[in-house]
């Protein structure tokens, strides 16, 4: 039974950075911290020339294609809860600097809603990782079901997203 659940929950986790297009810490602030939206939290904020929405998607999925692969190198090799659970909590400071890297290119104005949305469901991701990392130590089934029915509800979205604005690594899996 732990195996499974150590191993379901490893996957879930991994899961997240790849096919959310999402990093994510906690509520980091994700970056600049720009007040220009009224949107939740999560906002994007444009500090340079604005990018047109072709150049921001080209380098949105130039960022998750490199989160995704520096999640992938977390994988752990072992079925040992507690390693597994140390990769998870090696996620969070990569989904920080991706989601903060996203949240940096500053969205054209035509996709801006859905990428602060995006933004915002990758801060809840986050923080689903410290409840995963807990649950693997335990071997809490349970807990394990719920986080994972809550990553897959916001990975759904996320995916959703992804596929109206046009990212091809973002998203999808």
């Amino acid at each position: 039974m732990g195996r499974k659940v150590s191993a379901v929950l490893c996957a879930f986790a991994l899961s997240l950075g790849a096919a959310a297009c999402g990093d994510d810490d906690s509520d980091d602030g994700g970056g600049s911290g720009g007040g220009t939206s009224t949107a939740a939290p999560a906002t994007t904020e444009p500090e340079t020339a604005t990018l047109t929405k072709d150049e921001w998607i080209q380098q949105a999925d130039a960022i998750c294609e490199r989160a995704e692969a520096d999640a992938e190198a977390l994988e752990p090799q072992s079925e040992d809860p507690k390693v597994i659970a140390e990769a998870i909590r090696g996620l969070e400071p990569l989904f920080a600097k991706q989601r903060e890297d996203l949240a940096a290119l500053g969205a054209p104005d035509e996709i801006k809603s859905q990428v602060d949305e995006a933004l915002g469901l990758l801060e809840q991701q986050a923080a689903i990782l410290p409840q995963v990392a807990t649950a693997v130590e335990n071997n809490d089934e349970q807990a394990a079901q719920q986080a994972s029915q809550a990553g897959d509800q916001l990975d759904d979205r996320l995916d959703a997203i992804a596929k109206e604005i046009g990212l091809q690594e973002c998203g999808g899996e």
